[in-house]
């Protein structure tokens, strides 16, 4: 189910794509709002899997740019 959410999450950033942004800023939050809308305790797990993925590779702009 995450991964099609994922799928969902990053086809609104591409819908929404801000130039010089990490693109994770807008599809995080999206996918974490699409687990919780189809399950709210798939909520707290969706942004742990989140804050995993940010400790490993954090947000970075200037890839951007």
């Amino acid at each position: 189910m995450s991964e099609f959410a994922y799928q969902i999450a990053y086809q609104y950033e591409l819908d929404h794509r801000v130039e010089g942004r990490d693109g994770r800023r807008i599809a995080f939050p999206k996918f974490v709002e699409i687990m919780a809308n189809m399950n709210p305790t798939w909520e707290s797990e969706a942004r742990f899997e989140i804050q995993k993925i940010l400790a490993e590779a954090p947000y970075d702009d200037s890839l951007y740019t």
